[in-house]
């Protein structure tokens, strides 16, 4: 809509343009609770192996595999109830809870690629909410899983309706604010405010089938946004559906008590549309049309996949750090809570772009701290050093996703937006399917996962000083327009 963006005439973030951003952000805290369900209930609990129906509880024989096929009556000696001792997944079967969360993960993969498509196709708002109503009828059946195996399944499912959710919510919400309020929308911590209250809900039931309880409780309470939250305006111009857009920008008007403004504008969108791409969809092949879109894609797509896997190692691996894990699990998240602060003070200053970058760095500098303090600190300081490390880290890269879920939707115009989001998200969780089994690795090194988060954040970081900045830019519409921008910056850089 350029600068004749009918948004900002209507109140770029007024008060109902406001409550309609929450409703549709509320969504992320159940998308939370569901996310990192595996990172308590992928917990291994301390056990030991009883004899003749006596347990030993003996330090040096607690967590400690049987050998030789000595025959093992398993004890878990604490109250939690995680997926791990409800179908004793460790030794031979400790692989089991890493690859259920890989699998949950890869879910989430195919439905950041299916729900990008199909929302660009059959709209927004059914795309969200279908994907919250799946969510909640398998949070429902999760609860009844007879066996790992199709629990494994069920998460897989999962994984599918927090993939349309997440890929669809945050691009749906900022399409009714203006340039100025996209940042501040960005900030809101509906995702990082879930997972600081999953360690409560824990702590009072640390069980995981009471967990799912919650988790479908909160996805029906987020479904009832269905009867509110209209369509996006700038889907249903470039669609060509002019008069429920009309009624929805009308509705918004009147409730913010600002004049309807002129409706011109929608149709001259449309016709727009219509000559460029005479009817036709759009693909993710759209993504790599010109050398630019390419580029800006791919790099993308890598920062995407490493921020991710940072995100989720340091998440996924709380159970690896010294002290409390229902304690460990809150500060993880509290600390991350000034990020969305620290967003709105960067992102509109220094810009997207160097925000991300510079966030990247300092994540990599935290990941190198904690692999050094793992390797030579002095085991009186070690556990504190990198727990210190790992919630800083945790802080640094929560920072830049915010900005990143700002600065991707800003890099695409409205037609294949949601195609371009959604990519970042698929991309994100292919690095949260790494993520799983690099945790793992700890066992065979627990520098190794730190290590590995210092070299992607520095990567990631370079290159995405070169995108360029979108601060203050209008949202493009049409591919013709976003080429039209990228053949004048071209030109200056020139």
């Amino acid at each position: 809509m350029d600068k004749h963006d009918i948004i900002s005439e209507i109140g770029q973030f007024s008060y109902y343009q406001r409550i309609i951003a929450l409703t549709i952000l509320f969504t992320n805290i159940p998308a939370a609770f569901s996310m990192m369900m595996m990172a308590f209930g992928g917990t291994i609990p301390d056990w030991t192996c009883s004899v003749s129906d006596e347990a030993v509880i003996d330090l040096n024989t607690t967590n400690v595999c049987p050998m030789n096929g000595t025959e093992c009556k398993r004890i878990f000696l604490t109250e939690m109830e995680t997926v791990i001792n409800e179908w004793d997944l460790v030794c031979d079967k400790r692989w089991v809870g890493f690859t259920i969360t890989s699998i949950q993960m890869a879910g989430v993969l195919v439905g950041s690629l299916v729900a990008g498509y199909i929302s660009d196709v059959f709209g927004r708002k059914k795309t969200l909410y279908g994907s919250q109503l799946v969510l909640f009828v398998m949070n429902v059946v999760n609860i009844f899983s007879p066996s790992w195996q199709v629990f494994a399944g069920l998460r897989f499912v999962v994984g599918l309706a927090l993939g349309g959710i997440m890929t669809v919510n945050f691009p749906l919400a900022m399409e009714f604010v203006g340039p100025r309020w996209r940042s501040i929308l960005g900030a809101i911590p509906a995702f990082s405010l879930g997972c600081a209250l999953m360690p409560l809900v824990l702590w009072l039931t640390p069980q995981w089938y009471h967990f799912e309880v919650s988790c479908a409780v909160l996805s029906f309470i987020s479904l009832l946004g269905w009867f509110y939250v209209p369509e996006s305006i700038r889907w249903l111009a470039v669609k060509g559906k002019i008069d429920e857009a009309e009624k929805i920008i009308s509705n918004i008007a009147r409730r913010n008590k600002k004049p309807t403004p002129d409706m011109k504008v929608l149709r001259v969108i449309y016709e727009e549309e219509i000559f460029h791409s005479k009817g036709k969809s759009y693909s993710y092949l759209d993504l790599f049309r010109t050398k630019d879109m390419a580029k800006r894609t791919l790099i993308l797509s890598v920062a995407w996949m490493s921020q991710s896997m940072t995100f989720f190692c340091v998440a996924l691996g709380v159970q690896n750090l010294a002290g409390n894990l229902f304690l460990n699990m809150f500060l993880l998240t509290i600390v991350e809570m000034p990020s969305h602060l620290i967003v709105l003070l960067s992102a509109n200053t220094v810009g997207r772009r160097w925000s991300v970058a510079g966030f990247y760095y300092a994540t990599g500098l935290l990941g190198l701290g904690a692999a050094l303090a793992t390797l030579y600190a002095p085991d009186s300081s070690r556990g504190s050093i990198v727990n210190a490390c790992a919630m800083l880290a945790n802080l640094c890269v929560g920072t830049s996703w915010t900005v990143m879920m700002v600065f991707t939707t800003e890099q695409y115009p409205t037609v294949i937006r949601n195609l371009g989001y959604g990519v970042g998200n698929m991309m994100a969780r292919l690095g949260a399917i790494f993520s799983s089994q690099i945790v793992a690795l700890a066992a065979d090194g627990a520098y190794i996962p730190y290590v590995i988060i210092t070299v992607l954040m520095v990567l990631s970081g370079s290159l995405v000083l070169t995108l360029s900045e979108t601060r203050g830019t209008a949202l493009l519409d049409s591919l013709q327009n976003s080429e039209k921008k990228e053949e004048t910056t071209n030109l200056q850089n020139n």
